[in-house]
């Protein structure tokens, strides 16, 4: 299945509670982010179950045209980081390629990572990076286990400057 082109200009794109597991869907995700890479700001993929195979493809693009979205939801489109799993080293780039595009991008201000079952270590490389992105007003990262933590939740309180 490809994109065609109908003349229309995407600017919001939420596409969420339906299954893109399949690496048919991400190629059609990308499709959509190149075709409309000029005027798309807000993409939103939650819920989804895109594994992380298919989640470091889309991170990958984003950091190509970091000045592109303002919004972004990959909500409960779960990682796993059990090293004995297939999914381990590509949830580990996923995250290392989302920090590269938060670093490059001056115009995120929302950002949505709830749910998507990002450890302790690598939640605290995260919001180190997060704590100063220029634009970012709205960060959720419930479900990933701060509350159920106490030194997660203290240490992303410090990260950000709360006390």
């Amino acid at each position: 299945m490809a994109i065609t082109d109908n003349g229309r200009k995407l600017r919001k794109l939420k596409i969420s509670k339906i299954n893109l597991s399949n690496p048919e869907a991400v190629q059609l995700i990308i499709e959509l982010i190149q075709k409309h890479k000029n005027i798309l700001y807000s993409l939103d993929l939650s819920w989804t179950l895109l594994p992380a195979a298919s989640l470091l493809i889309i991170a990958e693009e984003l950091s190509e045209i970091p000045q592109m979205l303002k919004s972004l939801s990959l909500a409960y489109n779960c990682l796993n980081f059990n090293p004995v799993t297939p999914d381990y080293q590509h949830s580990v780039n996923f995250i290392s390629k989302l920090m590269a595009y938060i670093d490059k991008s001056e115009i995120l201000n929302h950002l949505d990572l709830s749910g998507m079952n990002i450890p302790f270590d690598h939640l605290v490389h995260l919001a180190e990076h997060l704590s100063i992105a220029p634009c970012l007003m709205g960060l959720h990262l419930s479900d990933n286990g701060l509350s159920s933590e106490p030194k997660v939740y203290n240490k992303m309180l410090e990260i950000f400057g709360i006390s």
